[in-house]
């Protein structure tokens, strides 16, 4: 699930959008497929967002090591990732890494690890005999 907030500006006026692709894996590749369960999933979080999500959420830019740090690839796996896991099926990381490596090629298999580990000690759920 692929998510991408932008934010615009014309004539002195903020505009916020979202562009949410949904329900379909390894995108633009001669393997690309959709998952129904997915896109019904994607509709009903448009319709939480349109019906709660009302107030302005102004971004707020990380500093790291002393420097900005903006938004990239690693993070956008993370809440892509994170959404999958949401869903509720068990996924282990080899799974998540031949979903997403075309997607993400810039991360190894160390990185699906930490993303892995990361959502599973966040959630503080454990699932039958699977290791993190």
């Amino acid at each position: 699930m692929m998510t991408d907030v932008q934010e615009l500006k014309e004539r002195g006026l903020q505009v916020s959008c979202i562009n949410l692709s949904c329900g379909y894996y390894e995108p633009h590749t001669d393997h690309e497929f959709t998952i129904k369960k997915d896109l019904m999933s994607c509709l009903s979080l448009v319709e939480h967002i349109i019906e709660n999500c009302t107030d302005t959420y102004p971004h707020q830019t990380e500093i790291l090591d002393g420097r900005w740090r903006s938004y990239d690839e690693f993070d956008e796996a993370v809440d892509e990732i994170f959404a999958l896991l949401d869903q509720g099926e068990l996924w282990s990381i080899e799974d998540l890494y031949y979903m997403y490596h075309s997607v993400f090629p810039k991360l190894d298999m160390e990185d699906y690890q930490r993303i892995y580990t990361e959502y599973y000690n966040l959630n503080k759920i454990e699932y039958g005999k699977q290791k993190l």
